[in-house]
């Protein structure tokens, strides 16, 4: 009897260093998508500028359009003690980064110097990718808290599950100006706000699958109305691939900047002059 538990034991401690043996860290290069502007400057038309300025997930802190989340977890890997056990010796802490509307996304800013009250009721928003592949809006502050909450509930119920934390991060959903038909800007006012895609991307695989093959954005803006005429603007977006270096856990199959560590970036060394000259 003792010899089979023996065994038994060997065959486990033999099975945990073959899944260790196998899964070593490795590095590899993932292509970062960015967007930025063909040309960085205002629209301007007979009293009416606009700004738009695109959103990515890698930008979006920067815009306050992602915050990062942290909750305890059961670890699943933590040996049992066989006696009573504290809170923390079963419980893991993580951390991600959670974004508040989908991306990629567009912050705009229109002023308006026309005389009058702006009224957008009437101003046409396209927004299309290089494929002439149409993208619809987001309107409604409650349409992206839906999306908020199913998202959180499918990537991460244990923040889901927390009131206190979603509760915040519906207030901050909410509170999200968005660029829509109900709009009036009053004359000698900047109006800011966001320009939000209904795209089908609930995660971080999602988004780098739905961004693989853009090349570049054209928003734009109809019927704009101004001190004269309806206007019609565009922004044309490109879109470039930054290549980052990730050091991965051997279990990740899909390495991503989420599930890997970045490494940090070599800092480019000048070039000296040849001594000989």
């Amino acid at each position: 009897m003792h010899s089979m538990t023996l065994l038994y034991r060997l065959a486990a401690i033999a099975a945990i260093g073959a899944g260790c043996a196998t899964a070593r860290p490795y590095q590899t290069t993932f292509p970062v998508p960015t967007l930025a502007l063909q040309e960085e400057r205002d629209l301007t038309n007979a009293g009416v500028s606009v700004r738009l300025a695109p959103v990515t997930r890698e930008s979006a802190a920067k815009f306050g359009l992602a915050t990062e989340v942290r909750w305890r977890e059961l670890d699943r890997y933590a040996a049992p003690t066989g006696g009573p056990t504290s809170v923390d010796s079963s419980t893991i802490r993580r951390s991600k980064m959670l974004y508040l509307i989908p991306m990629p996304a567009f912050v705009v800013a229109i002023a308006n110097q026309t005389g009058g009250e702006l009224n957008l009721s009437r101003v046409e928003i396209q927004v299309v990718d290089n494929r002439q592949k149409s993208y619809q809006l987001v309107r409604r502050s409650t349409d992206l808290i839906g999306k908020l909450v199913a998202d959180t509930q499918g990537e991460t119920p244990y923040v889901a599950e927390d009131a206190v934390l979603m509760g915040r991060l519906v207030t901050a959903v909410s509170q999200l100006p968005l660029l829509a038909a109900g709009v009036s800007i009053p004359n000698g006012e900047v109006w800011r706000g966001y320009l939000v895609l209904d795209v089908d991307a609930h995660n971080a695989k999602d988004y780098y699958d739905l961004m693989k093959p853009i090349q570049s954005f054209s928003v734009r803006l109809k019927n704009l109305p101004t001190q004269t005429q309806p206007a019609n603007l565009e922004f044309l977006i490109e879109k470039k691939d930054i290549s980052t270096s990730l050091t991965c856990p051997g279990d990740v199959k899909d390495p991503l900047p989420e599930t890997c560590a970045v490494n940090p970036t070599k800092p480019s060394v000048p070039a000296t002059a040849n001594p000989s000259n």
